[in-house]
């Protein structure tokens, strides 16, 4: 199946949101990502929508685990080519609140930093080309 209109930054976006309250779908018609949060009561039409037509217009799309996303950091801190960041990233990782404290390490390395995001969007772009093949969904991508 392909799905016309259908954007992969934007997929790749909702798959790497895993916020507890966050739930996305794609609609299979028009490619369109709709964001259910569950934080907010007055979207009854929307839940009562998706329900009713999940597997036929909607499809959930997954979220990144963060065991995954855990990885990733890990893979990307032996790649660096500075042992001070290699450290550092290392470090934060090794303690409390891991994904903040790598956040923070990487603002005294902008140019790493942008390497990361780069590193963490192409990771995360494979996964969800994988599912849209599991899915046996084709897009039309430029």
């Amino acid at each position: 199946m392909t799905i016309p209109g259908l954007n992969i930054m934007e997929l790749v976006d909702a798959y790497m949101d895993n916020f507890f309250d966050h739930q996305y779908f794609l609609n299979l018609h028009d490619g369109t990502i709709v964001l259910l949060n569950d934080a907010f009561e007055d979207d009854d039409e929307l839940h009562n929508e998706i329900e009713a037509n999940f597997g036929v217009t909607y499809l959930r799309i997954p979220q990144i685990e963060s065991g995954l996303a855990y990885r990733d950091m890990q893979d990307f801190s032996y790649r660096v080519s500075s042992t001070l960041l290699q450290f550092k990233l290392q470090q934060a990782l090794s303690g409390p609140r891991p994904f903040r404290r790598f956040k923070d390490v990487l603002l005294d390395f902008p140019q790493e930093r942008d390497q990361w995001f780069q590193f963490e969007y192409e990771r995360n772009l494979e996964r969800v080309r994988e599912w849209l093949r599991d899915e046996n969904i084709t897009i039309d991508e430029p």
